[in-house]
């Protein structure tokens, strides 16, 4: 006869540690104020998208892009799909990183490299999806935080 005070599969269950997630807050801020966020991170880019037209975020396309074998949860990364006033439409990858393990100039070189790839990676997809002679309008914003206290804007 099982003894529930004994049982060890629900308490281990219970006890399994948590993953440590910063990013997804970011994420869900991002969508919810995502005009608020464009105000600060880049004004003169809020200033040229037709509000009367929602934003579209492409989730599932970021995703598609992503490197094979890449470890790790990129939760923070946006692609989002705006109107602009002049009619044409352009993509905002948004980019926000608490980053932990590095420090410094190694925390920014990485941070540099990985919004590079995912660019890169958006204007070939986008140019073969639509058949393109040139890349479409890309904006690239980011944000690299530090988790101990410091932090700064890329």
């Amino acid at each position: 006869m099982s003894d529930p005070e004994h049982s060890t599969g629900d308490a281990v269950a219970r006890q399994a540690p948590i993953a440590d997630d910063h990013d997804s807050p970011w994420k869900d801020a991002l969508e919810l104020y995502f005009p608020q966020a464009l105000a600060l991170l880049a004004p003169d880019l809020r200033a040229a998208i037709d509000w009367s037209v929602a934003p579209d975020f492409l989730d599932k396309e970021l995703q598609a892009i992503a490197l094979p074998g890449k470890k790790g949860r990129r939760l923070v990364d946006k692609l989002v799909q705006v109107r602009l006033l002049d009619g044409a439409d352009a993509w905002l990858l948004i980019h926000v990183e608490v980053e932990r393990r590095l420090d410094g100039r190694q925390a920014l070189k990485v941070f540099a490299w990985r919004m590079y790839e995912y660019r890169y990676r958006i204007q070939v997809r986008l140019m073969q999806q639509r058949k393109l002679a040139l890349p479409p309008r890309i904006y690239s914003l980011g944000v690299l935080l530090e988790s101990r206290g410091g932090g700064g804007t890329a």
